[in-house]
């Protein structure tokens, strides 16, 4: 086959998304299929998904994937993993989850998040080799909460994972991953969990997967294939990648003194920064290493597409573009309307799982056109403080855009 394709599998925190990029036409990727992952909410700060619900609608993209390569004669070398990260999934052997899924959303863990920052200082770069602010969203307090309060989830675990590393075990048969896609419990600079970490999530170290480079990859195992379409000898390689805000980021090709914005479900915000510099952003927004000569200061958020998505689930509105032409048309401000986007905590600068949303001035010469706008510009602030913590070394520049 002279025509050559390399492919993405995206577990984002909204939907499932399979990505096509032709060799002979490297700038113009497109999205082949998608599929909804679905984020069970059976409380107030709980966010659970199932993973094999998710791998279960991989193999239907994937399968799509085969046979769109078989009809344009080309052979796919590569998919590459990417996805949500700063969940918990703890998995038996044979790949069946022992216990409650964990996004990175859940906020069940706050009195572990607050403790990991009372043993280790609120950014403790230390002994994860970043700076990073106290949150739930971290992987840590999460593992130690489940020994705190689910100890035979964790005692009949054989590893836990992240959902891109839980696809990359469905389709290679390896428990694989990137130090960095477990930010926030691997020291990313070391490629390891460091002793006092493992000892203060009172977790056994034969639950962390097997440590490898983002760029590492393994063949597609052989009955995996044949169920997805593919014969042996064109199986492709699966990547581990890594986490979809730093897969976003590595697309823009950042340079130094460069910004930029990934759009999706949440929002991110980031600059680079010369890792030889100290750290002079404030504790709201992380830092770590993005390439060998640079570090990335960013700061995310809880909403971005949420909070659309809330609108839409509110309203009973399956497309919002009549609405955004209504929306544009209102002055600033949305009427006296202001949006607090808070809906599932907050995230950067302020770090604040219990902070709640609210829609502010409310009146009864509002209607749904100004809620869109109240909430478009809602988010935008909070980009604005975000940036504003991240210049704090000095005024970046936005020079991309993805999500």
């Amino acid at each position: 086959m002279s025509v050559s394709w390399y492919a993405a599998l995206d577990a984002g925190s909204s939907s499932l998304k399979c990505l096509v990029l032709d060799a002979a036409r490297p700038g113009a990727p497109w999205v082949l299929d998608q599929a909804p992952v679905t984020v069970r909410r059976p409380a107030p700060g709980l966010a659970e998904l199932d993973p094999q619900a998710v791998w279960a609608a991989a193999q239907v993209l994937l399968r799509h994937l085969a046979r769109a390569a078989s009809s344009a004669g080309a052979r796919v070398i590569s998919i590459g993993l990417t996805g949500q990260i700063s969940g918990l999934l703890p998995m038996a052997a044979d790949g069946s989850m022992t216990g409650p899924c964990m996004t990175w959303e859940d906020q069940r863990c706050a009195a572990e998040a607050s403790d990991f920052a009372a043993t280790f200082g609120a950014r403790h770069p230390g002994p994860l080799g970043v700076a990073l602010p106290t949150s739930t969203c971290w992987p840590a307090p999460k593992l130690k909460w489940l020994a705190r309060h689910a100890p035979a989830t964790l005692a009949q675990a054989w590893r836990v994972l992240q959902l891109q590393d839980y696809l990359f075990f469905q389709l290679t048969g390896q428990a694989w991953s990137s130090p960095v896609t477990f930010i926030g419990l691997a020291d990313v600079r070391q490629g390891t969990v460091q002793p006092e970490v493992q000892d203060w999530c009172q977790a056994p170290a034969h639950l962390w997967p097997t440590w490898q480079p983002a760029q590492a990859t393994l063949p597609m195992a052989h009955a995996v294939a044949r169920d997805l379409g593919w014969p042996a000898e064109l199986a492709p390689c699966l990547g581990i990648g890594t986490g979809d805000m730093m897969a976003g980021f590595l697309g823009c090709g950042l340079q130094p003194g460069d910004a930029v914005l990934l759009a999706g479900t949440t929002e991110i915000m980031g600059r680079t920064a010369d890792p030889a510099t100290p750290d002079a952003g404030p504790a709201g927004v992380a830092r770590l290493p993005y390439a060998p000569t640079l570090d990335l200061v960013y700061g995310s958020t809880t909403h971005g597409g949420a909070s659309l998505h809330w609108l839409q689930r509110l309203l009973g509105i399956a497309d919002l573009t009549p609405l955004l032409a209504e929306a544009a048309s209102l002055p600033p401000g949305a009427e006296g309307l202001l949006f607090i986007p808070h809906l599932a905590g907050a995230r950067a600068p302020m770090w604040d799982p219990l902070a709640t949303g609210a829609l502010l001035g409310l009146r009864a010469s509002h209607g749904p056109a100004h809620f869109l706008r109240a909430i478009l510009e809602g988010c935008t602030y909070n980009k604005a403080h975000i940036l504003a913590a991240c210049a704090a070394a000095g005024r970046p520049l936005i020079v991309g855009t993805t999500g």
